[in-house]
């Protein structure tokens, strides 16, 4: 609707509210205004003293809002008007303005926020509420934001979680069909391509699916899901399943197949075994996640065996014996 005796909302009346708009932050900001240009400019058109009062009366709203922020611009006679018509305004602008905002709201609260490291990277996020979530080597995870619980996805890899106590807001950690719902602990999370690991650290978890609690873990207790197994409980040793928070890899009579799986994990150049009989070698020791070259070359060491370097990759064979291309 156009008011009566007000031009149309052309281009060159949007560009005359801009000036106006110009106008009252540099009479708002500037210690001396410039008074004279301001006159020459109000009296060149009879809608300029309109759009500045229009201006004006924005800046006067927000300054309820925003006290400190604002100060009065430079008072001018007011031309006669119909107040209503600037209040139907305002009132319009503030609730474009709100719906803006509660749109924007909307998408924050639905819409999770990624954190990921790349092959060989760790990093510790702190989320809105002080819990801190430390991820391994080529992990990815989505915190959602809701009123009454905590979110966050494990999509891929493993992060510890120290969980800020809230009894009014639990924390949920999915991974695959699982759920984890803690209240305030401290855990490991691990999903694989056919495994999930949910080791207890300190304090109480619930392993869920489909809202429907499965075992309730105490301290020391790995919740271990296969894809071709039934789940179960086991105490692995804590300090092997942490030690990946100090950069390293701690074995313990493990198999050569899956200690090599471990530190592929950690480099983009991968160590193979020549012949799969190799890994079912044993391996004990502690080795530094970030020197997959060392660690191939102890293996080779160990078990008598030839390393050969690629660009590719380090490939161990029996002596006397050259890798496949």
């Amino acid at each position: 609707m156009v008011n009566a005796g007000r031009p149309d909302r052309d281009e060159g009346h949007v560009g005359v509210q801009t000036d106006a708009a110009l106008w009252v932050v540099r009479t708002r900001d500037a210690a001396q205004p410039d008074l004279t240009t301001l006159d020459c400019w109000l009296q060149a058109d009879p809608t300029h003293a309109d759009a500045y009062m229009d201006a004006a009366g924005v800046w006067d709203d927000l300054g309820q809002v925003l006290p400190d922020w604002k100060r009065d611009p430079v008072a001018l006679p007011a031309p006669e008007r119909a107040a209503a018509p600037r209040r139907m305004r305002i009132a319009i602008a503030a609730f474009a303005s709100f719906a803006v905002a509660c749109f924007l709201a909307v998408q924050w609260l639905v819409s999770p926020t990624p954190y990921a490291t790349g092959i060989g990277e760790q990093r510790t996020i702190t989320l809105a509420d002080g819990t801190r979530a430390t991820l391994n080597t080529d992990s990815v995870i989505r915190v959602s934001r809701f009123g009454n619980e905590r979110r966050v996805t494990l999509e891929r890899g493993e992060a510890q979680f120290d969980v800020t106590h809230d009894p009014r807001r639990p924390f949920l950690v999915s991974a695959s069909d699982r759920t984890v719902r803690v209240l305030g602990t401290s855990f490991v999370v691990r999903r694989d391509a056919e495994r999930v690991d949910v080791t207890l650290l300190s304090g109480s978890v619930a392993v869920e699916r489909g809202g429907v609690t499965t075992v309730q873990l105490q301290p020391g207790e790995r919740y271990r899901l296969l894809s071709d197994q039934p789940a179960r409980i086991d105490r692995p040793r804590i300090d092997i399943v942490t030690a990946w928070r100090s950069g390293k890899l701690l074995l313990d009579d493990t198999p050569l197949s899956d200690a090599i799986a471990e530190m592929n994990r950690y480099s983009g150049r991968p160590i193979i075994l020549g012949e799969p009989a190799l890994g079912q070698q044993r391996l004990s020791g502690l080795f530094d996640t970030r020197d997959t070259n060392a660690f191939a070359h102890t293996i080779a060491e160990i078990y008598d065996l030839r390393l050969q370097e690629r660009r590719d990759g380090y490939y161990l064979v029996r002596t006397g014996k050259t890798a496949g291309r």
